[in-house]
C-alpha cells in the first residue's frame, strides 16, 4: 500500500509539473538552452577526439585514457551549466506560479544576486558528478558501487531544496544546505517521490524515442550503410559506411537519454519550486492533504515568508 502511494504521488506532481509546462510554454526555453549547451558540449568532445587535442597538450596519454577525460570533464561542464539554468528556472517559475507573471530578466537578476551560492553548489555538483562517473567506470566493483549510491543519495537528501532555498530565500553558502536538510526531513515523502518519482516516470517515457531510434538503425541495417547514404545524400556522406549503423545506434542510446534527463531535470526543477513553495509560504501547489497518507508522508511547514518576483 506504501508502496502504491509513493507512485500515486509521484504521478500526480509528476504530472503537475508536465501540466505547467503545457500552461506556460515559454518555459520550454530552459530544457532547450540546456539541450543547446549539451551539443555543443558533445561535439566538443567529439571534435576534441577525433583532433587528439588532449594528447598535444598532454602527450603520452593513451588514446582510451584522453577519451574518458574528456567525457567526465565535458559531463561535469554539463552538470554545472545545468545547475545556473535550472537555478534560472526555479526563479522564473516561483513568481509565475503565485501570481502567473514572470519575467526573464528579473528571474536572472535574483539568480545574480545569489550568484555565489549558486556557483558553489554547481562546482560541488561538478565534483560530486565526476566522483560518480569514476566510481560508475568500475561498475565490477561491490565498494564503487555502493559507495557511488551512498554518496548520490546523501548529496541528494542534503542539497535537494538547495537551489530554491539560494535563489528565492537568499540563503548563503552553508546556510542552503541546512536549510535544506531541515526541508527535506520535515517533507520526507514528496521529497523520495519528486526525487525518483519524476525522474523514474521520465526514464520509462524516453523508451520511446529509443526504441522508434533503433527502429530507424534497423532499416539502416536492412537497406546496407552504403545504400542508405545514397538516400540521405551529403547528411552523413562522410561517414565511411562501415562506421554508420555503430555511430547512429551510439546518438540514438546517448541522445535518447540525454533528452529524457534533460525533460526529468527540468519537470522536476518545477515540482521541486512548487513544493518548496507549498511547504514555506502561503503558495499551494498541490493539495498535499487530498494525496494517499502513510506513515512517511506527514509534512510540516518550514515557514510561512512570501516570495514576489522581486
Amino acid at each position: 500500500m506504501r508502496t502504491r502511494n509513493a507512485f500515486t504521488r509521484g504521478k500526480i506532481l509528476g504530472l503537475k509539473g508536465v501540466g505547467v509546462f503545457a500552461d506556460h510554454r515559454r518555459l520550454l526555453l530552459f530544457p532547450l538552452f540546456i539541450v543547446a549547451i549539451g551539443s555543443v558540449i558533445f561535439g566538443g568532445i567529439y571534435v576534441g577526439y577525433e583532433s587528439r587535442w588532449l594528447g598535444r597538450v598532454l602527450p603520452g596519454l593513451p588514446a582510451g585514457l584522453q577519451f574518458a577525460l574528456l567525457v567526465v570533464g565535458g559531463l561535469d561542464l554539463l552538470l554545472v551549466c545545468s545547475v545556473v539554468v535550472n537555478a534560472w528556472l526555479v526563479a522564473y517559475v516561483a513568481p509565475l506560479l503565485q501570481t502567473g507573471e514572470a519575467s526573464f530578466g528579473t528571474s536572472l537578476s535574483r539568480v545574480g544576486r545569489a550568484w555565489q551560492s549558486v556557483c558553489f553548489h554547481a562546482a560541488v555538483v561538478g565534483v560530486i558528478g565526476g566522483l560518480l562517473t569514476i566510481l560508475e567506470r568500475d561498475r565490477g566493483s561491490v565498494t564503487a558501487t555502493l559507495t557511488a549510491t551512498v554518496l548520490s543519495a546523501s548529496f541528494t537528501t542534503l542539497s535537494f531544496f538547495a537551489i530554491p532555498s539560494a535563489v528565492l530565500d537568499d540563503a548563503g553558502v552553508f546556510e542552503m544546505y541546512r536549510h535544506s536538510l531541515r526541508t527535506v526531513r520535515s517533507n520526507l515523502g514528496e521529497t523520495l517521490v519528486v526525487a525518483l518519482g519524476v525522474k523514474t516516470f521520465f526514464a520509462i517515457l524516453g523508451l520511446v524515442p529509443l526504441i522508434i531510434g533503433q527502429l530507424g538503425v534497423g532499416i539502416v541495417v536492412y537497406l546496407g550503410a552504403a545504400e542508405f547514404q545514397q538516400i540521405v545524400g551529403p547528411v552523413v556522406g562522410a561517414v565511411p559506411a562501415s562506421d554508420l549503423v555503430p555511430l547512429l545506434g551510439a546518438l540514438v542510446v546517448f541522445g535518447s537519454m540525454f533528452l529524457t534527463w534533460t525533460a526529468g531535470t527540468a519537470v522536476s526543477s518545477v515540482a521541486k519550486t512548487g513544493l518548496y513553495l507549498t511547504y514555506t509560504t502561503d503558495y499551494e501547489f498541490i493539495d498535499i492533504s487530498s494525496l494517499p497518507t502513510g506513515r512517511f508522508f506527514e509534512t510540516q511547514p518550514t515557514h510561512t515568508t512570501p516570495i514576489s518576483d522581486a
